[in-house]
């Protein structure tokens, strides 16, 4: 597993991970499809790590308040003040908040990390209000291809395919927890404006699998991504895009 809290890998995040305006616009508008045009007054950003999704909330949902809740405060400490109303330090197991307190949830990346994410998704049901929506935003065994940098690390590869759910497994995981009208949405993003910006964001070492590659074996996958990075500049290739789950669920 990830330790997001080992010295420095916050910052490396924020390099590796920061949202481009491409980006922001994309979820801005999957999350606004998802959970509909109403006014989400009190959203939960669950999983938040640095923040980087406060403003996407803000602008998708017309959010008054943002809770940002994670385990690691050093994610949390990368935070910035218009990132969210609230940073909790907290698991998401247990989470410190009155029943029946929000509209929205979005639970971005972090239910594989859990033993029992049903268990979570219960957990966020009882926060909701009746007709709050919860969007969670995941990898999956469907989507890990997409992400190019895996190939050249093994090791990340192998974490992913071990540590990502089904589709299925969303679906049923919201279900058991008494969300209704379940919708999956696979949402396609650009990796980077560009194969040397893209080449510099994986060499950071921020994406989360990454920190589970031996030194070596990063070294090794690291020339060989700068040699294929430069073929593909020269041959002008584009960069296929990445693909993420969007499963979203209303609370009954």
């Amino acid at each position: 597993m990830t330790d997001y809290d080992v010295a420095g890998y916050a910052r490396r995040f924020v390099t590796a991970r920061a949202l481009s305006p491409e980006l922001r616009q994309v979820w801005t508008g999957a999350l606004a499809r998802a959970a509909g045009t109403d006014m989400r007054a009190d959203v939960l950003d669950l999983g938040a790590g640095t923040g980087r999704f406060g403003t996407v909330l803000r602008a998708a949902w017309r959010a008054e308040r943002v809770i940002a809740i994670d385990r690691s405060m050093p994610m949390l400490r990368q935070m910035r003040l218009a990132d969210a109303n609230l940073a909790v330090h907290a698991d998401m197991g247990a989470l410190p908040l009155r029943t029946g307190s929000l509209d929205a949830c979005l639970c971005s990346m972090v239910l594989h990390y859990s033993p029992d994410p049903a268990a979570v998704c219960r957990e966020i049901r009882r926060l909701l209000r009746p007709g709050g929506v919860l969007c969670v935003r995941t990898g999956a065994q469907e989507t890990i291809a997409s992400f190019s940098f895996l190939r050249y690390f093994p090791a990340a590869r192998r974490a992913e395919r071990s540590a990502m759910p089904d589709r299925a497994d969303v679906i049923n995981w919201l279900g058991h927890a008494g969300f209704a009208d379940v919708v999956v949405e696979k949402v396609r993003t650009p990796a980077a404006r560009g194969h040397w910006r893209y080449c510099r964001k994986v060499l950071s070492r921020g994406f989360p699998s990454l920190q589970l590659v031996p030194n070596v074996e990063f070294v090794v996958g690291a020339a060989f991504m700068i040699l294929d990075t430069i073929l593909h500049a020269l041959l002008c290739r584009p960069i296929p895009p990445e693909e993420t789950l969007l499963v979203t669920g209303v609370a009954v």
